[in-house]
């Protein structure tokens, strides 16, 4: 069962740190490496008892994340078409939703509103980037400047989020909340990497993977796994399993099977 409790009153660093002690992920355990650090936090995420799915047929300008915060299984949904920094991002995000209480349908996007809502979702962001990137642990990186610097190589930025799993504007946000970098750079330096994202877009590497694969993918290990138990101990027919995973049941042996290699691996892929 997730054990994750935040309040809107405290300080989100405070938040991320107990997120990550939630998950049981050290405050020094650097995962890395953009797909490679998604998986292991998907894999934590659901070993705590948070089902992740991930959505396949909606563009990332529609819906980047959203989560169901009942428990005692709550849901975490995540854009499959999205970059895998931002995955890794928006599941935390949506984890501080859920330990708030406050699951659904957001915005990653920060406002000047002063909403209740706006105030949430700005707590949420500081709790993932406090998750993601903990403050201690960024700033002993060599790469990290040790007082407030009007500038930072962009080389320095890259070589910290390639490190971390993360996105090079996560990377800013936190050096910027922990008063490293002045807010016209990060702005400037926002700016920048949107209008880099908006020409390059994101380009898919690779064939396509295959259908047992996708479903894992899509629908998680522990969501898997609950299912397959369930048609194992006939407590539901395979035109119930067909539905819930997405696939026919010729599919099923290989479904077993990716499931097998993907919790061997710290996850489902990709």
């Amino acid at each position: 069962m997730f054990r994750g409790e935040a309040w809107i009153a405290e300080d989100p660093e405070e938040a991320g740190a107990r997120l990550r002690d939630a998950l049981g992920v050290a405050a020094t355990a650097v995962l890395g490496g953009a797909r490679e650090a998604f998986n292991q936090w998907r894999a934590v995420v659901e070993r705590s008892g948070v089902l992740v799915f991930q959505a396949e047929r909606v563009e990332v300008a529609e819906v980047r994340a959203f989560s169901i915060s009942e428990r005692p299984l709550p849901a975490v949904v995540v854009n499959l078409k999205d970059a895998y920094t931002a995955r890794s991002f928006s599941l935390l995000h949506e984890l501080g939703h859920i330990a708030l209480g406050d699951g659904g349908l957001c915005r990653l996007e920060e406002g000047d509103t002063g909403t209740a809502e706006e105030r949430i979702e700005v707590f949420c962001n500081h709790v993932a980037g406090a998750a993601l990137l903990p403050a201690a642990s960024l700033l002993a990186e060599p790469e990290s400047p040790t007082g407030l610097r009007q500038q930072v190589d962009d080389a320095a930025i890259e070589a910290l989020a390639a490190r971390y799993g993360a996105s090079p504007e996560a990377v800013l946000r936190r050096l910027l909340i922990l008063g490293r970098v002045p807010r016209a750079f990060y702005e400037q330096k926002r700016n920048e990497y949107l209008e880099r994202y908006e020409k390059v877009g994101r380009k898919s590497k690779g064939g396509r993977p295959s259908r047992a694969r996708l479903a894992v993918a899509r629908g998680g290990w522990l969501f898997t796994r609950k299912v397959l138990e369930a048609y194992d101990d006939e407590r539901i027919t395979s035109s119930d399993v067909a539905q819930l995973l997405g696939e026919r049941l010729k599919h099923l042996d290989r479904i077993r099977g990716e499931l097998d290699r993907s919790t061997k691996n710290d996850g489902p892929r990709p």
